[in-house]
């Protein structure tokens, strides 16, 4: 593959989430399930004595999203392989092993990071104000994007039954970075505006309920409080990971080459 190709990239993914449908279903079901379960036992457990031990649901589910990912991600690469475009006799295989151990870990740490740097840009922001705050948002999104596409192919690098090597992902995505991030854009770009309109609903609701957009634990709170603005992130989040593990697989074939 010379260079990503973008559009190519988006009309895999979505043909594989058409024509695939029978067969990664089982997979979604599963990460629906555990991301409404881990939020609902969360919610439980934030009220009571075992406060304290509320972020393990949270932590069960997400291992078996990932899970669930990996399985769409090899259907995936059995999608791509494939000379005929089908999923043929093939069925989704759940697999608990090295690589989704190593894509938790990983998963685990980005996420570690994102809330690190959050609580940096609210802290910076609110010192710089106004537009200073929101050049520095700015930057930061587009740091984030960049980090996130010359990792991206991690997923499929591991379920792939190679060792997970983030030096050799970096590698893959040498000079490809804004294609990838563009590719990915456009293959959910139905998702995230179905994603946009629910966050702006719930920021709506934040905002007639007079909570500060600056104070994270504030928003965390109130976002835990939404139940059912939850449930359709989880919907939405759902139905966009088929796309999303075809897309991975599409390009880490080719960048692989």
């Amino acid at each position: 593959m010379a260079h990503v190709p973008i559009v190519k990239t988006a009309v895999q993914a979505w043909s594989f989430s058409f024509s695939g449908i029978a067969r990664w279903l089982p997979a979604a079901i599963v990460m629906f399930v555990a991301s409404v379960g881990g939020t609902l036992i969360q919610r439980a457990m934030s009220a009571g004595p075992t406060q304290a031990l509320a972020i393990v649901p949270n932590l069960i589910a997400a291992f078996i999203e990932i899970v669930a990912f990996a399985a769409m991600i090899r259907l995936g690469q059995d999608w791509v392989t494939d000379r005929q475009g089908t999923l043929n006799d093939r069925v989704v295989k759940f697999v608990v092993g090295p690589a989704e151990f190593s894509l938790f870990g990983l998963t685990m740490l980005g996420q570690f990071a994102g809330l690190l740097g959050l609580s940096a840009i609210v802290s910076f922001g609110a010192v710089l104000g106004g537009g200073g705050q929101l050049a520095l948002m700015m930057l930061a999104l587009v740091a984030a994007l960049w980090l996130i596409a010359r990792v991206s192919l991690a997923a499929p690098e591991a379920v792939s039954g190679h060792r997970l090597s983030l030096r050799r992902v970096w590698a893959y995505s040498q000079g490809e970075a804004w294609r990838i991030v563009l590719a990915l854009l456009l293959t959910l770009a139905p998702f995230l505006a179905m994603a946009l309109v629910v966050t702006t609903d719930l920021a709506g609701r934040m905002t007639n309920a007079g909570v500060n957009a600056n104070d994270v634990s504030a928003v965390a709170t109130f976002i835990s409080g939404a139940l059912g603005h939850a449930l359709a992130v989880s919907g939405v989040q759902t139905i966009a990971m088929p796309a999303l593990a075809a897309a991975l697989a599409f390009l880490h074939r080719g960048l692989r080459q």
